[in-house]
């Protein structure tokens, strides 16, 4: 008889042992081994997922940064309670990280330095209010605290002072000679342009004069973009002609501020100069085509004043 030999495994699961041994097993007449039976497992079902707490601080003053000293361990963080730490004072919303440090004695941006951000101003005229900005929080003379002079070597100009008609910016507000009394009226004009409109006819020169005086000059028109913008204004009044900086000097028509004539509006026949006509002005009649003519500068028309 012929035998086969295998080794079979046993399980000794009173101990937890596994045994090993050799079985003798006739071919002739073969053993039939049990069916394997494949036995599918269930696991069980996943739980919900934890979520991790994390370390938060306190911030009472709702400034966005916690006290370093007063951490918070939870997992759903609500008001008051923030990740980023770094508030070096948690009762003021205005000292924290990222702050400004002017002048104030405090440590704004909690960094451990006090005031490094200081800024004065220089105030050569001493009017208590200075332009150039100095890096010191020592008020020393010479300093002010006060920004917003647009002249540090004139007094007379600064934030609150009277509004001159002058053809300055007296109180520093971006705007000349606003509310001045002009004994004209005053426009602003794009640019920080102030304009005088003064309907008092006089010959040429003493409207020349009177606009030098209040710190102006008659208008020059160098381009028709100014020249449309003024004759829109004096269209608006009665006169129908207004003396501007244009005059004939040696046969040549120039503008009284030396602006080259690069551009020109002259009126059909003009310039004439049939009765010795050598100074311009603007019509502001928008029926004509165009606005300048040559006017005897004798006669007296009303004019218009330009400061920038």
């Amino acid at each position: 008889m012929t035998t086969l030999l295998l080794t079979l495994l046993a399980c000794n699961t009173a101990n937890n042992t596994v045994t090993e041994g050799p079985v003798l097993i006739p071919t002739d007449n073969p053993v039939e081994l049990p069916e394997v039976t494949t036995v599918q497992l269930s696991l069980p079902a996943a739980g919900p997922a934890h979520k991790l707490a994390n370390i938060y601080f306190l911030d009472v003053d709702l400034d966005g940064f916690g006290d370093p000293d007063a951490p918070v361990l939870t997992v759903e963080p609500g008001e008051g309670i923030v990740l980023q730490a770094g508030d070096c004072d948690d009762q003021d919303p205005e000292v924290r990280p990222g702050e400004a440090d002017g002048c104030d004695g405090i440590d704004n941006n909690c960094n451990g330095q006090v005031d490094e951000d200081g800024i004065l101003w220089q105030d050569l005229d001493g009017d208590g209010f200075g332009a150039q900005p100095v890096h010191t929080c020592e008020l020393a003379p010479g300093l002010t605290e006060w920004l917003g002079d647009c002249d540090d070597e004139d007094s007379a100009r600064a934030p609150g002072i009277p509004e001159q008609c002058n053809g300055l910016d007296d109180n520093c507000n971006q705007t000349l000679d606003d509310g001045a009394d002009c004994g004209c009226d005053q426009r602003s004009l794009p640019g920080n342009r102030s304009l005088l409109v003064c309907d008092e006819p006089l010959p040429f020169d003493e409207a020349s004069n009177y606009c030098l005086a209040h710190g102006y000059a008659l208008a020059t028109l160098p381009n028709a973009q100014v020249n449309a913008e003024l004759r829109a204004i004096a269209g608006n009044y009665n006169h129908g002609a207004w003396w501007v900086g244009l005059y004939e000097a040696d046969t040549t028509w120039q503008w009284e501020d030396g602006t080259a004539m690069n551009y020109s509006d002259w009126m059909q026949g003009e310039p004439a100069e049939l009765g010795g006509e050598r100074c311009g002005a603007l019509v502001g009649d928008a029926q004509n085509v165009a606005s300048w003519r040559a006017e005897g500068c004798w006669q007296p028309l009303g004019f218009l004043c330009v400061a920038e």
